[in-house]
């Protein structure tokens, strides 16, 4: 008996001298408060342009163009929580169930891959953009970060992501929780909870810009002045090449307007054709190629009683000069692809100018003029500018 109570005693003090134990929490998930917005870059000038619905400045609802659509608008802080690192993701409409890469309705890892779109969020706004430092099969284009726009902002692009399947041009902006400031592997697929969301559209546009010759000047120098425009998604570039003349305009091109804007292309020397050929794309991608004619002007020389045929007369030849030599003429007939112009009782040295309408001339240079000059003696000459 003695024995066992003794074998006891240490037995109870080891359990008095051992420490307490300590209850353990299972890590949580943070929860995520705040806010997300898309809008314009407004360190680009044009950005009024960009947003064709709602205030550019703080939250536009749809834009002209899938490449205007930045991260973090809004005229305060965010106040996105907790701080950390996030990844963002531009999805179809459905997809809010699953932001993460291999979704079938993210749009995004179509061209790279979440490393490539993660941001740093300190105190409640984007301070830094990653970028994946190990491109490959799982990410693609991976190396290329995305634009941070600044000093005003700061605003991440978005683009490139795909289209969305909406009619209605409808996708969302995903921003989810990775981890705390320092991490850059996500431990597993982000849930939704973990992400906020943001809708947004993107105007449909699928009508090409258009190219249109508007006026012509006569001169010396001869001119025209086409107009092209774009009234949906607006105008992207006008690009333009030319021979034997000069082009000017206004104003530069500010992307994104859908107000006409205007070339002038002016002869260089008068005696020879030029040509002005204009490409224009819209901000959605249209483009139009248009190849309006500044032709040499056409001189035709009638003697006694004369008669000319003049082929390959161009579109924007609009106009014909009669001078009449040093006797009277009894009279000129001038026929336009059937139409006819006749002038009659031309004294000596007389000049008439008239217009050639527009809608007896076909497109291109696929024009016949016939002219005769009948009942006289002498000389005349028509010019067809």
């Amino acid at each position: 008996m003695r024995k066992a109570f003794t074998a006891a005693v240490p037995a109870l003090l080891a359990l008095a001298l051992a420490p307490l134990a300590q209850a353990t929490h299972v890590p949580t998930l943070p929860s995520i408060s705040g806010a997300v917005f898309t809008t314009v870059n407004l360190n680009d000038p044009n950005y009024p342009n960009e947003c064709h619905n709602g205030n550019p400045m703080v939250n536009c609802n749809q834009y002209t163009a899938k490449q205007f659509v930045y991260l973090n608008g809004g005229p305060s802080h965010n106040q996105l929580s907790p701080d950390g690192v996030y990844f963002y993701a531009v999805l179809d409409p459905s997809g809010q169930s699953n932001p993460n890469d291999g979704s079938p309705e993210n749009l995004s890892d179509n061209f790279d891959c979440y490393q490539n779109r993660e941001v740093q969020i300190t105190n409640g706004e984007v301070s830094a953009i990653y970028s994946s430092s190990a491109p490959g099969p799982g990410c693609p284009g991976g190396a290329a970060p995305h634009q941070l726009a600044g000093p005003l902002g700061p605003f991440v692009q978005l683009f490139p992501y795909a289209d969305t399947t909406n009619p209605g041009g409808v996708y969302i902006m995903a921003v989810c929780y990775v981890g705390p400031t320092g991490t850059r592997n996500l431990p597993a697929p982000v849930t939704p909870s973990l992400c906020k969301y943001d809708a947004f559209k993107v105007q449909v546009d699928n009508t090409p810009p258009t190219c249109k010759l508007i006026s012509t000047t006569k001169g010396p120098p001869k001119s025209i002045t086409v107009a092209v425009q774009d009234p949906g998604a607006g105008l992207e570039s006008v690009d333009y090449t030319t021979t034997n003349a000069s082009v000017t305009f206004p104003t530069p091109l500010s992307v994104g307007s859908t107000v006409p804007f205007y070339l002038t292309a002016t002869k260089t020397d008068q005696t020879q054709a030029s040509t002005l050929s204009v490409v224009v794309t819209d901000v959605a991608g249209n483009q139009t190629k248009c190849d309006p004619v500044l032709p040499a002007r056409r001189v035709v020389h009638l003697a006694g009683s004369a008669r000319k045929v003049v082929s390959h007369i161009a579109a924007t030849q609009t106009w014909l000069q009669v001078r009449n030599g040093a006797r009277p003429t009894a009279e000129i007939v001038v026929k336009v692809n059937g139409h006819f112009i006749r002038l009659r009782h031309l004294k000596p040295h007389a000049v008439r100018n008239m217009p050639i309408p527009a809608s007896w001339l076909n497109a291109g240079t696929a024009n016949r003029i016939v002219i005769r000059r009948t009942k006289g003696y002498g000389h005349a000459v028509v010019t067809i500018g």
